[in-house]
């Protein structure tokens, strides 16, 4: 599938976190947030027979979700089928219909987007070419389709920058967990005491383990001291939770990062001595 835009406890889980909630809401048809989607025929792309959902959430925070379906539709146990969730950071040009995007994965560019007729023309520029499609808000019974598909077909939903912070007795913690594509987990983490600040940074491979209970795994590979952590995970509602397997612990939720977050990552690293 072609990809654009269309230590353990103590270091990536703190404890407590302050969630980022939001609610489901309708928009009118001439604004950008909400749901948007497009079912292409993969066919004029030489794959015959195959079938393409892609779906955007653009939420008022500046984040960006893409969930992509890809498979062939009279396939009904959708055993050849994938599904790739990715978010990331857009911001909006209203004035000029464009919006500038960043951290889905390593992709970052611009993209033009129009109304008429209650659909969405979006063209997506990268690598000094372009693709336009048509998107339009999803029926009740699509995103139940898609939901089905969610719950069917995995996907490494982990991918992509996660944010958290906890307060105990006065003492804030933020973490950010980037999970790449390609097998890496980079961890930054703050502690805040009255004025004072530190920070760590980690970077080591992640792997998809064993099931554990029901849930997906992960193994985080330590080359500082070769240990190995297994962590089990979940995303619903763009929430993703990890907790770790041995010993268990109790879980951790951390929300995509918004422009707020990195703007409180800028603010922390002056704090830092």
């Amino acid at each position: 599938m072609k990809k654009n835009i269309f230590r353990v406890l103590a270091v990536i889980l703190p404890l407590g976190l302050m969630l980022l909630t939001s609610c489901n809401k309708e928009y009118p048809d001439n604004s950008i947030f909400g749901d948007w989607l497009v079912k292409i025929d993969r066919g004029k792309y030489g794959a015959d027979g195959e079938v393409e959902y892609i779906l955007f959430t653009f939420q008022e925070n500046g984040v960006v979700v893409r969930n992509n379906y890809v498979g062939a539709e009279d396939n009904r146990s959708l055993d050849h089928w994938e599904r790739m969730r990715r978010h990331g950071i857009y911001a909006l040009n209203e004035s000029a219909k464009t919006f500038d995007y960043e951290d889905f994965g390593d992709e970052s560019g611009t993209a033009k987007y129009s109304f008429s007729n209650g659909l969405m023309s979006l063209t997506v520029y990268y690598d000094d070419t372009s693709i336009t499609e048509t998107f339009h808000r999803p029926s009740w019974a699509e995103l139940q389709q898609l939901a089905r598909y969610d719950k069917t077909i995995e996907g490494d939903d982990y991918v992509g920058k996660w944010f958290g912070g906890s307060e105990f007795n006065g003492l804030y913690t933020y973490v950010m967990n980037d999970f790449s594509d390609d097998g890496e987990l980079t961890t930054i983490r703050y502690s805040v005491y009255g004025n004072e600040c530190t920070r760590t940074e980690s970077t080591r491979a992640c792997y998809e383990g064993d099931a554990f209970n029901g849930k997906r795994t992960l193994e985080i590979y330590d080359e500082a001291d070769y240990s190995v952590s297994r962590l089990w995970w979940t995303v619903k509602d763009n929430v993703l939770t990890i907790g770790l397997i041995d010993p268990e612990s109790t879980s951790s939720d951390f929300h995509p990062i918004t422009k707020a977050d990195k703007a409180k990552m800028a603010e922390l690293d002056k704090m830092v001595k």
